[in-house]
C-alpha cells in the first residue's frame, strides 16, 4: 500500500491510497461476476467494518492492473467512491524530462519530480543549482551526464524502478564524491542504487565479490582498478556497461 497524497474533493478532505490487489481478489471478483476473469479493469466494492450492517457497501474503486485508488474521508474514516476523480491526474501520462532541459539553471536549488516521469535526458540538470532532489517511483532511465557537475547537490533520492544509468550521471557532485571519499556509507564498498544499479566502486581487493542482487554494473564503475584479478557475480547480473572495467588488466568474460 501507497500512501499518494491528500485532495480536498466535493468540500471533503481525503487521503488517496494506491493498493496492490492481489490477482486472488480478482479471482474472486470473478467468481460472482464472470466478466472480470480476465479483465486488467474492473470495479471492486469495498465491504463495510465488521461493525456495521452485514452487505453494507461503503465504496467502490476502479482496479486496473491490479492495482486501485481508494478515497479515504478524514471525518466518517469511510470509503469513498472514486467515481468522479481526475484519475489522469492521479496518474499522469508518462513523460520525459527533455536533453539540456534545466542546464546551467543556477536559480534551481529543490525539485520533487512529478510522478510519471520515466526518463531523464542527457545533461538534462548538469551544471544547475540543484542541492537536493527526489525522483519518482516509475521512473527507468537517467540520461548520460544528467546531474553531471551539479556542484551542491548532496542528496538524491533514486527509485527502485530505475534499471540504467547514463555515463557520469552524478559525475563531480558532493554526493558522489562523499561515497567515494568514505564521508557517506563508510562500511560499503559499492553504491548500490535503483533496481541493482551498481554505480560506483571505492574497494582495493584483487578478487572483487559483487554484491547480491546487483542487476547492473554502470560505466566506469571499475575503472583503473589495476588490482583486480578476478570478480564474482552474483546470478541477479542481468547487464555490465563495455566500458565498465575501463584501464583494468581483468577484462569480464561475463
Amino acid at each position: 500500500m501507497k500512501k499518494i497524497n491528500k485532495i480536498a474533493l466535493g468540500g471533503l478532505l481525503l487521503t488517496v491510497l494506491l493498493l496492490t490487489v492481489p490477482k486472488a481478489n480478482q479471482q474472486a471478483n470473478a467468481a460472482k461476476d464472470p466478466k472480470v476473469a480476465n479483465l486488467d479493469t474492473y470495479t471492486m466494492t469495498t465491504p463495510a467494518p465488521t461493525d456495521r450492517p452485514i452487505g453494507q457497501v461503503v465504496g467502490t474503486t476502479k482496479v486496473v492492473g491490479h492495482e486501485a485508488v481508494v478515497l479515504i474521508d478524514h471525518e466518517t474514516m469511510q470509503v469513498r467512491s472514486g467515481s468522479d476523480v481526475d484519475m489522469e491526474a492521479l496518474f499522469p501520462a508518462d513523460f520525459q524530462i527533455a536533453n539540456w532541459q534545466y542546464y546551467m539553471e543556477k536559480d534551481l536549488r529543490s525539485m520533487e519530480v512529478e510522478r510519471g516521469c520515466v526518463d531523464i535526458g542527457d545533461f538534462a540538470f548538469a551544471r544547475s543549482g540543484l542541492r537536493n532532489i527526489t525522483l519518482p517511483k516509475g521512473l527507468m532511465e537517467i540520461g548520460y551526464a544528467a546531474f553531471y557537475h551539479c556542484d551542491d547537490m548532496e542528496d538524491i533520492l533514486i527509485p527502485d524502478t530505475v534499471t540504467r544509468i547514463g555515463e557520469d550521471a552524478f559525475g563531480f557532485t558532493p554526493w558522489l564524491k562523499s561515497f567515494m571519499n568514505g564521508e557517506r556509507l563508510p562500511d560499503e564498498e559499492f553504491l548500490v542504487v535503483g533496481d541493482g544499479c551498481l554505480i560506483a566502486y571505492r574497494g582495493d581487493d584483487p578478487i572483487v565479490v559483487v554484491p547480491y542482487g546487483v542487476k547492473y554494473i554502470g560505466h566506469k564503475v571499475f575503472e583503473n582498478h589495476r588490482e583486480i584479478v578476478d570478480v564474482m557475480y552474483p546470478d541477479t547480473i542481468e547487464y555490465i556497461e563495455d566500458d565498465a572495467f575501463k584501464g583494468c588488466e581483468y577484462k569480464p568474460a561475463y
